[in-house]
Formats: structure tokens, C-alpha cells, sequence
């Protein structure tokens, strides 16, 4: 009787190992899915930017030669025209993201006194 008991707890131990190392190895196998699936998406970010930038630089110099060619073929003052609506372009977007920006803060501020002025003080 004893040793039935003891053969038991025995194979009950041995298969919580085994359970154990399975799932350490299951966490394994995740972290590394998890570090790939990181890689992946870094490269793929860096490289859609990249795509970005190409395509931005691509676009300025075409409308740097056209301000050229409009102003007689005078490439650096088509240069300076397309730098100046480039940087005003910039300089346009930032201006609208900050704004926005605290439009949506003002807002969440003026919900969170409303609801402190509405709730009851004890």
C-alpha cells in the first residue's frame, strides 16, 4: 500500500516537471515570437519611413523645377521658393498638430472640472 502511494506521488512529481518544462519552454517560444514580431515591425517602420522621406524629396524637387522652369529657368530661385514652401508647409502642419493638441487638452480639462464641480463633496 505504501509503495503504490509512494510510486504514485512519484509519477504525480514527475509529470509536474514535465508540465514545468513545457511551459517554460512555451515562454520561451513566445518571448522569441515576440522579439522577431518586434524586429519585423522596426524594420517595417523604418522603412515605410524611409519610403516617406524619398517621396517627399521626390515631390520637392519636382516642385522646385517647375518654380524653375516658372520663373524663367532660374534654378536656385526656384530652389529658394520650393525650400520656402517646404519649410512653410512644415512650419503650417506644426502649428495645426499643436493646436488640435490643445483643443483636445482644453477639453478633457474643462470635462474633468465639470465633473469635480458636479460631484458631491463629503
Amino acid at each position: 500500500m505504501w509503495a503504490d502511494i509512494l510510486g504514485l506521488l512519484t509519477g504525480v512529481v514527475a509529470s509536474t516537471d514535465t508540465l514545468i518544462e513545457v511551459y517554460r519552454d512555451r515562454a520561451r517560444l513566445e518571448v522569441r515570437r515576440q522579439i522577431v514580431r518586434a524586429a519585423l515591425g522596426l524594420v517595417l517602420l523604418m522603412t515605410a519611413g524611409v519610403w516617406c522621406v524619398a517621396a517627399s524629396l521626390s515631390f520637392l524637387r519636382g516642385m522646385v523645377g517647375g518654380f524653375a522652369a516658372w520663373l524663367d529657368g532660374r534654378l536656385w530661385l526656384g530652389e529658394l521658393l520650393g525650400g520656402a514652401t517646404a519649410l512653410g508647409l512644415a512650419a503650417g502642419l506644426l502649428a495645426l498638430v499643436m493646436w488640435v493638441r490643445s483643443r483636445r487638452e482644453f477639453s478633457q480639462l474643462q470635462a474633468k472640472y465639470r465633473r469635480m464641480r458636479n460631484e458631491p463633496t463629503s
